[in-house]
């Protein structure tokens, strides 16, 4: 570890810097671990629907397009973020 000391003064001068770097890829794993349980919840709606026969449509529509801008805005936000 002698090798890498001369770093210390590194971390020390840009620490601000390199902890807000760790927050920000943090929060956008935070938001990468939200999509699969509602894409997970978009089949299972799916499934419903094509399993009840009085179903109504234009409710399965408007849960699935929230599931599905929840699924997109989480993922621009998660690339965003680690960009």
């Amino acid at each position: 570890m002698k090798e890498l000391r001369h770093l210390n003064k590194y971390f020390k001068k840009y620490k601000l810097k390199l902890l807000l770097g760790v927050l920000i890829t943090i929060v956008a794993r935070i938001f990468s671990l939200v999509m699969p349980p509602f894409i997970n919840k978009s089949v299972q709606t799916v499934e419903q629907y094509l399993s009840e026969s009085n179903a109504d449509e234009s409710l399965v529509k408007g849960i699935l397009l929230e599931y599905i801008l929840i699924i997109i805005g989480a993922a621009l936000l998660s690339g965003f973020l680690l960009f």
